[in-house]
């Protein structure tokens, strides 16, 4: 028997996933995995969920942390969750010292005590994770490209009484042909690997994780070199080296002004996030249990636009079908994305918790990417956002979208969790 756990915590505008697999065999085995876990809302709701999560985890160990992309509300509590802790493999997207730029340019400083520990990490992602005071971090895996191959629709029958539960990572290396100077020199360090997209990571026989992940392509580019050239008296290409990066980020007169012509330029950046979906492999029957939480009395809060679901769902799935039961993990992609993987666009229909991209944002937004998602009215569609947010999520036609395709719609933010338990019989 399996018993899988899994919550989307009460953090605001931001991202906080956890997982549990719980598998009660001939040897009894945990695995834990985390999908981000930053905010932007009050930080006290992020820091009371990861004391709470970090409370109840199991030999202080997380086996994955996937990070979905390097915007700050889904990264700046890693710091408090890894301290402490044993993170065998973290899995994240590889984003050039340019592209690194393009997300650092796009944010706020704000609060000057957060922006440049942001700036830190966007300057050097694997150094910032590697010197987490008090963290145990075993590699960091960075996923670079668009390389899908053909991949099947699992159909195993196991004895669970003669499963190895270890977990496998079946992604190819980055060969060398796509090795740029900074990869070649990063790749010598043990701690990072460097890994195509997309394919799968498995806890023993009994569950997969796909990973997608789709490089975005930026038009307005030239104009944008152009402008540093202006600012800053030198002339930068793509592959902006991580010495440019630092001197252009390190310099806030110069910064400032990079934005206003950043702005400018680039009116709509396409965000590229790592996809990650997950499901169970193989088992004879199975059940899932869906519950809504509310942290106190909220009512007040709801814009009426807003329909509160608050029901119990339970299914079972048929035991020809082992793809049943598939959680999408989305990020801040578009959502058409998602049709651009074969391997995801073969699972929506078992779709049965879907993350609502970019926090229910109509940025990438188009309704016709639904039409193959919804199972019969039981796929639950997530959004994060936090109440007083001031980008206006999640909007309205979203909202109204997932309602009229009678999705079960949920919401994540600071006063409501989500919680799934999927339960697999062998």
């Amino acid at each position: 028997m399996l018993n899988s756990f899994f919550k989307f915590h009460p953090i605001g505008q931001g991202g906080f996933y956890t997982g549990l697999l719980d598998f009660y065999g001939s040897n009894h085995s945990q695995f834990n995995f985390v999908y981000d876990c930053g905010t932007l809302s009050e930080r006290s709701n992020l820091d009371y969920a990861i004391e709470s999560y970090k409370n109840r985890l199991c030999n202080k160990t997380i086996d994955i942390l996937f990070i979905s992309h390097l915007d700050d509300d889904h990264v700046n509590g890693i710091v408090d969750l890894l301290n402490g802790i044993r993170c065998q493999n973290i899995y994240l997207p590889y984003l050039t010292p340019f592209e690194r730029l393009l997300v650092a340019i796009r944010h706020n400083p704000g609060d000057t005590d957060v922006f440049p520990n942001f700036i830190r990490f966007i300057t050097s992602p694997h150094d910032y994770l590697l010197e987490i005071e008090g963290a145990n971090i075993g590699r960091i895996n960075y996923i670079k490209g668009n390389s899908e191959g053909e991949f099947s629709i699992e159909k195993k029958v196991i004895d669970p009484n003669e499963t190895n539960n270890e977990f496998t990572d079946n992604l190819d290396l980055l060969p060398q042909s796509e090795f740029n100077a900074e990869i070649a020199s990063l790749s010598q360090n043990l701690k990072i690997a460097f890994k195509k997209a997309n394919g799968k990571l498995n806890f023993g026989f009994l569950w997969e994780f796909y990973l997608f992940h789709e490089p975005g392509t930026f038009a307005q580019i030239v104009l944008f070199r152009n402008a540093i050239h202006d600012i800053y008296g030198f002339e930068v290409d793509e592959q902006l080296s991580s010495a440019e990066l630092v001197t252009i980020l390190g310099n806030s007169d110069n910064l400032k002004e990079l934005r206003k012509r950043f702005r400018a330029i680039f009116r709509n950046l396409n965000k590229t996030s790592l996809l990650v979906q997950h499901k169970p492999l193989s088992y004879k029957y199975s059940s899932i249990n869906k519950d809504q939480y509310f942290t106190w009395n909220v009512d007040h809060y709801f814009n009426p636009s807003i329909k509160n679901f608050r029901r119990l769902i339970n299914s079972n799935a048929n035991p020809i079908d082992y793809s049943w039961g598939v959680t999408l993990l989305t990020g801040d992609i578009g959502l058409d994305q998602i049709e651009n993987s074969s391997y995801i666009e073969n699972h929506l229909k078992h779709v049965q918790v879907f993350q609502v991209p970019h926090h229910g944002s109509n940025t990438g937004w188009n309704k016709r990417y639904l039409e193959k998602l919804n199972n019969k009215g039981l796929t639950s569609s997530i959004i994060n956002f936090g109440y007083g947010n001031t980008y206006g999520h999640p909007k309205s036609i979203v909202l109204q979208d997932l309602d009229n395709d009678n999705f079960d719609l949920r919401f994540c933010n600071q006063f409501e969790s989500f919680e799934y338990r999927i339960h697999l019989y062998f």
